[in-house]
């Protein structure tokens, strides 16, 4: 294998027909990854017949039915450089069943730019036939679960709060955050009360990780789940809060609340005639700064922001930073 890429699995034959079928598949990959034409087609079956399907949510549904669509296809991305050569690729759970002159092969593959430290997860299926000329693939599927490392300030968690995956630099960020923190492998909140509440959210989260489940919530609700988690003030003042949302039958937790701020903080603007000023220090108690510290980002006075939150709490009628801001992140 050249330095451009890397095609990784472990893997159990247990017949010889297995370990042919399955080299079949691993001579595709890394035919893909040199962008080696010839080497490619030859691992597949030239029929009409033969389907390719490319599924993600950021791109969508994109299906090659018949040979020539699937070769003109790669030879286009070949031609272009779009294949994959830096990439690492990693196959796991391979299962590998035969029936007379079928095959269907199903394993996850994550692949990974070593440079970036970008994963990209997928479930792959193939199923190949048995010609003349030896095993080739006829039907192809990719599903890409998502490029979850481009999100900062992210984990993904079971309902236990146990880890099990984390964007790079969130471990950095939690040492420094006095409402969470990461023990035995858990997500913790940093006080029992505020802990026994993460907790009861990340069971209630885990619920909806099933296909069903998210496909009803979204009929009902929509949107997509997403669940804003307000614990309260910590002993500087700060509001600390996360948010959990569902996506390829995990739990994500956020720590960033920009991105999810943006619209509520538009709405509560035109729904309680928020001026510019009032707006702007809602924003920054909701980014979990305390008063002080938003008086000093915003450029004015303690005793100015002081009063813009004052005027903040008679239009919505709440009086503490940790309602204003679960009332903010209630809003659509």
């Amino acid at each position: 294998m050249n330095m451009e890429g890397q095609v990784l699995a472990q893997i159990a034959y247990k017949t010889d027909e297995e370990e042919t079928v399955w080299n079949v598949i691993q001579n595709e990959t890394e035919a893909f990854v040199r962008s080696d034409y010839a080497a490619w087609s030859d691992c597949w079956l030239h029929s009409p017949r033969t389907i390719d399907v490319y599924s993600s949510q950021d791109i969508g549904l994109i299906i090659h039915h018949g040979w020539d669509k699937i070769s003109q296809n790669m030879r286009d991305t070949f031609a272009v450089g779009h294949g994959c050569a830096g990439k690492v690729f990693e196959k796991k759970n391979i299962q590998i069943t035969i029936d007379g002159t079928m095959a269907w092969v199903t394993f996850d593959e994550i692949s990974r730019v070593s440079t970036a430290h970008k994963d990209e997860q997928s479930f792959e299926t193939r199923i190949l036939e048995r010609t003349d000329k030896g095993w080739k693939i006829a039907f192809a599927s990719l599903i890409v679960k998502g490029e979850q490392t481009e999100t900062p300030n992210r984990l993904a968690v079971l309902k236990n709060g146990e880890v099990i995956w984390m964007a790079p630099g969130t471990d950095q960020m939690l040492k420094n955050c006095s409402g969470f923190t990461i023990s035995a492998g858990r997500l913790r909140a940093s006080k029992p009360v505020w802990d026994k509440v993460l907790q009861d959210a990340l069971a209630r989260a885990e619920e909806l990780h099933s296909y069903f489940a998210q496909h009803r919530y979204l009929k009902e609700t929509g949107h997509r789940f997403r669940y804003p988690i307000i614990l309260g003030e910590d002993e500087h003042g700060h509001v600390v809060w996360c948010a959990l949302s569902v996506r390829d039958g995990r739990t994500y937790v956020d720590f960033d609340p920009d991105a999810i701020l943006e619209r509520q903080l538009l709405s509560a603007k035109v729904i309680f005639g928020l001026s510019d000023g009032q707006l702007a220090l809602a924003k920054q108690i909701a980014n979990g700064d305390s008063l002080k510290s938003c008086a000093e980002t915003l450029g004015i006075s303690v005793n100015t922001a002081r009063t813009h939150l004052t005027r903040i709490y008679d239009k919505t009628g709440v009086n503490s930073q940790t309602a204003l801001v679960r009332l903010l992140l209630s809003v659509t």
